[in-house]
Formats: structure tokens, C-alpha cells, sequence
């Protein structure tokens, strides 16, 4: 049913959306200048929704950093870093175990509560890398 403001203007509201028609004039001057402002507005509009969108991204990005950062500074409290152990060949987690609990006991701590215990770098020869020692509690 048509609508009042159709019969006013005395034609029949379209029944199907025709394509749109591209002129083909040249742009005067005074088109142009409103074309590059809006252009720029468009470009500054962009660039602030997109500042505004990426903020609490960034935020929550600096915020997991620092959790990650906290998290491994407290794993790393129960860490020791012991140099000078000599290397054996082809050493076995079985022989390291061997070789830590000697050393502990030619410390006098035999109550120590080990988690974990490894070499770290790559095996060179006549070098001993150093053992890190994962402690269960400190």
C-alpha cells in the first residue's frame, strides 16, 4: 500500500531497487576539497576507533607479561645453579641423581627434598656444564 507521502509527491513508491547511477561529470574544484576533508575525517575517525579498540588489548597484554614475569621469578626460587661437577660421558639421569647426593652429603644436607635435577647447554668436551637443582620446598 502506498504511503501518504508518495501520494503527495504523485508517484508510486519502487517496487525494486534499480542500480546505481554513476555520473560521469568531472569533479569541480569545490567537490574535490570536500572529497579529500572527507577523506581525512574518514582516515582520523579510523584511526581513533582503532587506538580506542587496540588500548585495552595493549593493556591486557602488558598485564599477562608481568603475571608471566612474576610466575617465573617464583619458579626460579627454588632453583640452584651449581658449577665445577664433573662430567661424565653419555651421564644418565641415574648417574646425576648419584653424583648430587654425594655431593649433599659431603655438605652435610642429607634432608634435602629434591624435584628435579639437570644439566644445562649442550655437551662439550672438557667442559662441565652447569646442574640446576629444582627444589620441592624451600
Amino acid at each position: 500500500m502506498p504511503s501518504d507521502s508518495s501520494k503527495k509527491r504523485g508517484r508510486e513508491p519502487p517496487t525494486e531497487i534499480s542500480p546505481v547511477q554513476v555520473s560521469k561529470k568531472p569533479i569541480t574544484n569545490i567537490n574535490m576539497a570536500l572529497t579529500k576533508q572527507d577523506l581525512q575525517d574518514l582516515r582520523v575517525n579510523i584511526k581513533q576507533d582503532l587506538q580506542n579498540e587496540l588500548q585495552p588489548l595493549l593493556n591486557r597484554i602488558i598485564n599477562l607479561e608481568l603475571s608471566v614475569n612474576q610466575i617465573e621469578a617464583k619458579s626460579r626460587e627454588k632453583n640452584i645453579i651449581i658449577h665445577g661437577i664433573k662430567e661424565c660421558d653419555n651421564e644418565s639421569f641415574e648417574v646425576l641423581n648419584k653424583t648430587m647426593e654425594e655431593f649433599w652429603a659431603a655438605l652435610g644436607l642429607t634432608d634435602i627434598l629434591i624435584d628435579n635435577t639437570f644439566r644445562v647447554g649442550k655437551p662439550k668436551l672438557a667442559v662441565n656444564r652447569p646442574i640446576i637443582v629444582i627444589l620441592k620446598s624451600m
